[in-house]
């Protein structure tokens, strides 16, 4: 499945997350950093289900950056 694909591919990934959040929250973070190479992980700020309508600018600026390193 997913998870498996996830902890075994080389693809680079970027992990967004907010706080509190709801689809990942704050405390499995910890999970996805240890256990999927080659992730990179940003805190965006506050935000709950919608975080592009919360965190508008900082995804974008975090997608921006990620790319440009990639």
């Amino acid at each position: 499945g997913i998870e498996q694909f996830m902890q075994t591919t080389d693809m680079d990934m970027l992990l967004l997350y907010a706080d509190p959040g709801a689809l990942i929250p704050m405390d499995m973070v910890p999970w996805y950093q240890e256990y999927i190479k080659n992730l990179e992980t940003v805190y965006i700020g506050q935000g709950l289900h919608f975080i592009q309508e919360d965190q508008p600018t900082a995804i974008g600026l975090a997608i921006q950056e990620w790319l440009r390193r990639h």
